[in-house]
């Protein structure tokens, strides 16, 4: 069996981005949901798109490319 141990549940380091999910996990906000953070590390396109957000309207812009509910953490400045 050729493709035996070739579990990518096991292999994180081979998503498309280079990330794994407990990485990334545990350097975001635990605002931000566990959906975002599997597109993230596994669209290197949607982590570009994520990391150069900056105002709600970005948020708004992310939210209705990738089909998801991001919301910025409120903040007293």
């Amino acid at each position: 069996i050729e493709n035996e141990g070739e579990d990518p549940a096991k292999e994180p380091e081979q998503t498309p981005t280079g990330l794994s999910y407990d990485l990334v996990r545990a350097r975001i906000p635990e605002s931000v949901g566990d959906d975002i953070v599997r597109l993230i590390v596994m669209s290197p396109v949607a982590l570009e798109d994520f990391a150069e957000i900056q105002t709600q309207v970005d948020v708004d812009n992310f939210n209705q490319k990738y089909n998801v509910n991001l919301t910025l953490p409120q903040s007293g400045v």
